[in-house]
This record gives C-alpha cells, structure tokens and sequence, in this order.
C-alpha cells in the first residue's frame, strides 16, 4: 500500500509567539488603515456637503435677492405706468375740444367729457361705435376713405383744410366742427387715430 507520509516541523513556542505578533501586527495595521479611509472619506463627504451647501445656499440667496430685485422694478414700472395713466386722463378730461381715439378699424376707443357734451352721446355709447356714426350720412363713404389714407400716412394735421367741415349729434342736428387729427404709435407698433373736435356753432 502506498501512502503519504507527512512531516511535522517542529515549532518552538518562541517562535509561535512571534508568528502570532506578526500576524497581530499585521491585522491591526489593517485596521488602522480602514479606519485612516473611513475618516478620510467621511472627511471629504463633509467637505463635499460643505461646499453643497454653500451652493445651495448661494443659489436659493441669488433667487431670492433677483426676486426681489425683479419684484421692487416691476411694482416701480407699474406705479410709473398708473401715474402716466392717471396724468394722461387729467389731461384729457381737462382739454376744452372733444378728444376721441380711433382705432385702425375706425371704431372708437377712448373720448373725454367734452366729446360727451358736443355730440350728445354718453361715453359708453361713444366706445366702440364707428367714427363715421358722428358725421351727417352723407359723408360717411368719402370719410371712410380719408381714415384709410390717414394710416397709411399719420401725419399731425388739421382735417379738411379749406373745406367747411360737419359732424352729427345724437339727436341727428348737423353742426359745424373743426378737427384736428394726430396719430400715436403705441408700445405694440399699432397706431392710433387722436382727433380733437371743437364745435364752431357755440362759438362767440
């Protein structure tokens, strides 16, 4: 029968001890090492969520503060904006001639208290009646054609010039009128028809 025979070496006990030094020395060296990583790594986590922070909290300061920025202008441009709105209307209602606004389809878009009183319409039956609704019949084609050539070429000027001029109460009583025609080009680039209108007949 063949066999294997195996051979003990012998090991003192000196020599055990220091195997099991090493081997001690060794594992805790390991350990030390795992545990230098571990605080590094939890070192630079905590310096990576430092530095998240302080972006996150540099972000949310600068939206806050461009809000607030945006906020305080936007309130300044719109309290500007009502102020000029306010001063426009003043203007308007303290101006002795009718004043209407024509859109460029002819339809009216803003009178004064003056225009009112001349042609004996209310304001809110003024708003959104065609221009042509203020002169006698008779006029009314050869007028839609002079506002179609008005915007084409807004100028500032007196309408009808030479010519003795009409316009039509509520209650259909023709009266002689002067008229003064303007354009204004608004934020939009659409333009817009002012025309001011002064009644001749109660002239003195």
């Amino acid at each position: 029968v063949t066999g294997v025979q195996t051979c003990a070496l012998p090991i003192s006990m000196a020599q055990f001890s220091t195997a099991r030094a090493e081997l001690m020395q060794a594992v805790d060296t390991i350990e030390r090492a795992a545990t230098e990583r571990s605080r590094l790594q939890a070192e630079r986590f905590r310096s990576w969520g430092k530095a998240l922070s302080a972006l996150l909290l540099f972000i949310v300061g600068g939206t806050m503060w461009y809000s607030r920025q945006l906020t305080r202008r936007i309130t300044q441009e719109i309290t500007a904006r009502e102020q000029a709105e306010t001063q426009f209307q003043l203007v308007v209602e303290a101006s002795p001639a009718g004043l209407l606004m024509v859109d460029e389809t002819g339809r009216i878009v803003m009178a004064n208290g003056r225009a009112e009183h001349i042609f004996g319409y209310s304001r809110q039956e003024l708003l959104g009646q065609p221009i042509e609704s203020l002169i006698p019949e008779r006029y009314r084609t050869s007028h839609s054609a002079m506002l179609r050539a008005f915007f084409a070429n807004p100028t500032t000027r007196p309408m009808g010039a030479g010519r003795e001029l009409a316009g039509q109460r509520k209650n259909g009583l023709e009266f002689p009128i002067e008229v003064g025609l303007a354009p204004l080009v608004s934020d939009r680039k659409s333009t817009r028809l002012n025309s001011s209108h002064t009644d001749i007949s109660r002239m003195p």
